[in-house]
């Protein structure tokens, strides 16, 4: 099987892997590696690859993982199969959301269609209106311009709808990039991505594979919370209701006293305006790829 990754989060692979190979890792460390065989010998090689590792009394700094894909694509292999082999990952399968079979923190591993969402599109467009508006500007028609008549004199706004909606979104979600998984009926994995280890841009992206949800991909994430119905509006505005307000000069001991329930509150607030929501699942995705099977 063959795999084309387009994320892969390799400091989280590098951490199952150490913890999943501990036994492995110890030797590394002592560089007792010649006592391995096998998986274990194979392991070594890669977990070596991460550390800085004393070999024959002397130095030496082995090739580091971020530098490698070749390794990062097989630290992933080894990973998975770690996983699976202590009963950590679960394969999504058709899941009744009501009654999904899923406790918080479980490794996952889904298939189905997959969108990306990078709000620092948006950003890029708000910074740009004014240039993008005179491209696109209708011209002029002809009857007005034979006629002599003006134009009734229209007063510019200080910012654009786009800019408007990205003061919006910046206050909530920033330049925040996020993946959504569905896998079949209303099962919906829903996560933040690191820019750092996405290994092409949005823009490459969508150029190949198109800005609709494209089915046919694959997702390794741990589970963060499995999210119930609930209307986080309305509980914000309850708590909002019930907000003390500044606290009374007696009990106030020092500054923090008078902040924390202030950023309490935004804190509530942030989590009703930008948070995941039922039915989708919020996870934090470890690797997102196609695979491609044998032709033949």
């Amino acid at each position: 099987m063959y795999r084309d990754f387009v994320y892969m989060d390799t400091g989280r692979i590098q951490s199952i892997i150490a913890q999943l190979q501990q036994g492995v890792l110890e030797k590394v460390m002592e560089g007792k590696t010649n006592e391995l065989q096998g998986k274990a010998g194979i392991a070594a090689g890669v977990l070596a690859s991460f550390l800085p590792v004393e070999l024959g009394g002397g130095f030496s700094r082995k090739q580091d993982i971020q530098s490698s894909k070749v390794l990062h694509d097989y630290a992933f292999n080894m990973a998975l199969d770690s996983l699976n082999e202590n009963g950590l990952c679960l394969e999504v399968e058709e899941w009744d959301r009501e009654n999904i079979p899923l406790p918080d923190t479980a490794f996952i591993l889904a298939r189905g269609s997959v969108s990306i969402l990078d709000y620092a599109l948006l950003k890029n467009l708000a910074e740009n209106e004014r240039a993008l508006e005179k491209i696109l500007k209708t011209p002029p028609q002809q009857s007005q311009q034979h006629s002599g008549q003006k134009k009734p004199h229209q007063p510019k706004s200080k910012s654009g709808v786009i800019q408007q909606v990205w003061t919006l979104v910046d206050a909530f979600m920033g330049d925040s990039l996020q993946v959504r998984l569905k896998c079949s009926g209303d099962v919906v994995f829903a996560g933040t991505l690191s820019r750092e280890f996405l290994r092409e841009s949005t823009r490459d992206l969508i150029f190949k594979y198109g800005g609709k949800p494209q089915a046919g991909w694959s997702m390794l994430a741990q589970v963060c919370q499995v999210t119930e119905p609930s209307n986080k509006l309305g509980a914000l505005g309850r708590l909002m209701q019930d907000f003390p307000g500044m606290p009374g000069q007696d009990s106030i001991g020092t500054t923090t006293d008078v902040i924390n329930p202030i950023v309490e509150m935004l804190n509530a607030f942030q989590e009703a305006m930008a948070s995941v929501s039922y039915p989708a699942i919020a996870v934090t995705p470890i690797a997102l790829y196609r695979e491609l099977e044998s032709l033949r």
